[in-house]
């Protein structure tokens, strides 16, 4: 089973697709997927789609410029 994180206590207006995160991060979708892969994010799957949510995507920005 897929360790995907539980989405529930959020509202769907919190989650962004993949290509959404890759424009606020500044970086391709491939680089969205390594943070995923290593873990940095965590995506949540609605059918067969992955989104991130906006927030953990924004920390991670913030993380990668050294603001945090």
């Amino acid at each position: 089973m897929c360790s995907m994180t539980t989405f529930t206590a959020r509202k769907l207006e919190d989650l962004i697709n993949l290509s959404q995160a890759a424009e606020i991060l500044g970086v391709s979708r491939p680089t969205v997927y390594d943070f995923i892969g290593r873990g940095e994010l965590e995506p949540v799957r609605i059918a067969d789609r992955q989104y991130l949510v906006k927030g953990d995507v924004e920390d991670l920005k913030r993380r990668r410029s050294g603001d945090a």
